[in-house]
C-alpha cells in the first residue's frame, strides 16, 4: 500500500537528531513546523532548512513551514529579521488612512514571506482573519486585523499579495471564525453558541479571501448551534459547507493537535477530515507510534491539494511587478530593519 504524506511534526533543537531524520524520512511525513526553540542564528536556520531539505528534497509532498505572522507570533525575530507588528495595528492605521495602511500590509506580506524563502522556509501558516472580538488567544496578542469583515478583507487580501509575489501560498485561518469571546482554544475546549446566520459576518471573510488561498485552517472550537459533537475541524456539516457551499478546492490544515481544543479528537478521525494534520511538541517516539498505528492509504484528490498548496506560485514569483511591489517601496521598507521599535512608535502616532 502506497502511504500518503499527511503529518506535519515539530523537532527539539537546532539540528535534526537521528530520530529526527528517520521520522523525516517516512513517507507519511508531509512537513515540519518551525519554532523559536529552532532558531539562534540566520546561518545555522539556513543549515537547518538545508539539512532537512537533503533528506526530503520533493516540494511536491513535503514542506518546512512555521508561524510567522507579526507581534507576539512571529518565531525569528533577530539577525536579520524584521520583527513585524501585529495586525491589529495595520487594522488602526487603516481607520486613520486605508490606502497607506493597506500599502502597508502589501509590504509586510512581501517582507515576511520572501526573509523566510531566503532560509528555505516554504510556508508561513497565516495570515489570521478571524474578526477582532475579544478572544484570548486572537485579540489579546493583536493578532486579528479588524472588527470590521471589510477591513479584514481589504488588509489581508494585501498582505496575501504581497506573500504571493515572494512565491508564497496563504492559509486562511481560523475557519469559520476564532474572533468571539469564547475562550483561548489553547487551553479549554471553547463553544460558540452563534448560528451560522450570526456566524455571516464571520464567513464572509472566508468567502471573500478563498480564491486567494493555499489552505484553510479550522478553528478547534465546537459551533453548538451548527454542530454540537464535533470542532469545525472535524465536522462533516462544516466541511461540506466549506468544500460545496463556498467551494474551497484547496487542502485543509489542521491547527495544532496538542491544543485543548483538540482533547476530544482523535488523529485518525481528524487525518480522515484533513488533509494535512499539525501535531506539534511531541517526542520522537510519540510520533513514531501515530505513524505507525495511523496508516493513511494514497489519495491522488488529497495529494493533488497539497501539492497545489505547496507549489501553486512559480509563475507569480518571477513576476513580482504584476503584483505592484517596487523596488523603491522594499528598498524603503528594508531599510527599517534595525529600527523596530522606531516603527511600533511611527505606527502608534499615524493612528
Amino acid at each position: 500500500m502506497k502511504e500518503q504524506p499527511w503529518l506535519i511534526i515539530s523537532i527539539q533543537g537546532y539540528g535534526l537528531s537521528k530520530d529526527d531524520k528517520e521520522l523525516i524520512r517516512s513517507p507519511q511525513v508531509a512537513g515540519v513546523i518551525l519554532f523559536t526553540r529552532n532558531f539562534s542564528s540566520s546561518e545555522q536556520l539556513k543549515e537547518l532548512t538545508k539539512e532537512i531539505r537533503e533528506i526530503r528534497p520533493g516540494k511536491a509532498d513535503f514542506a518546512i513551514m512555521v508561524d510567522h505572522e507579526g507581534g507576539a507570533v512571529q518565531r525569528f525575530k533577530k539577525d536579520g529579521f524584521i520583527h513585524l507588528p501585529p495586525m491589529a495595528c495595520l487594522g488602526k492605521f487603516y481607520e486613520a488612512n486605508p490606502q497607506r495602511a493597506k500599502d502597508q500590509a502589501r509590504i509586510f506580506g512581501y517582507i515576511m514571506a520572501s526573509q523566510l524563502k531566503e532560509h528555505r522556509v516554504d510556508i508561513s501558516l497565516g495570515p489570521v482573519v478571524d474578526r477582532n472580538l475579544g478572544n484570548a488567544a486572537i485579540s489579546q496578542y493583536g493578532r486579528a486585523f479588524h472588527k470590521d469583515p471589510e477591513v479584514i478583507i481589504a488588509l489581508a487580501s494585501e498582505f496575501i499579495t504581497g506573500m504571493r509575489a515572494a512565491g508564497m501560498p496563504c492559509t486562511l485561518k481560523h475557519f469559520p471564525g476564532h474572533g468571539h469571546d469564547i475562550g483561548d482554544s489553547h487551553k479549554i475546549q471553547p463553544i460558540d453558541s452563534r448560528t451560522k446566520e450570526e456566524l455571516a459576518k464571520d464567513i464572509l471573510i472566508f468567502k471573500y479571501l478563498l480564491s486567494m488561498a493555499g489552505a484553510v485552517m479550522p478553528a478547534h472550537i465546537i459551533y453548538a448551534k451548527v454542530d454540537e459533537h464535533h470542532t469545525a475541524l472535524n465536522s462533516k456539516i462544516w466541511k461540506k459547507f466549506l468544500r460545496k457551499n463556498i467551494g474551497f478546492e484547496g487542502p485543509i490544515i489542521s491547527d495544532c493537535m496538542s491544543m485543548a481544543g483538540a482533547k476530544n479528537e482523535s488523529i485518525g478521525a481528524t487525518q480522515n477530515n484533513a488533509d494535512l494534520v499539525l501535531f506539534c511538541q511531541q517526542a520522537p517516539s510519540t510520533y513514531k507510534k501515530i505513524l505507525e498505528n495511523t496508516k493513511r492509504p494514497k489519495s491522488e484528490i488529497s495529494a493533488k491539494r497539497i501539492n497545489f498548496f505547496y507549489q501553486p506560485l512559480e509563475d507569480v514569483q518571477k513576476n513580482q511587478s504584476m503584483l505592484q511591489i517596487t523596488e523603491d517601496v522594499l528598498r524603503i521598507s528594508f531599510s527599517r530593519q534595525n529600527r523596530t521599535e522606531n516603527y511600533y512608535k511611527q505606527i502608534k502616532k499615524d493612528r
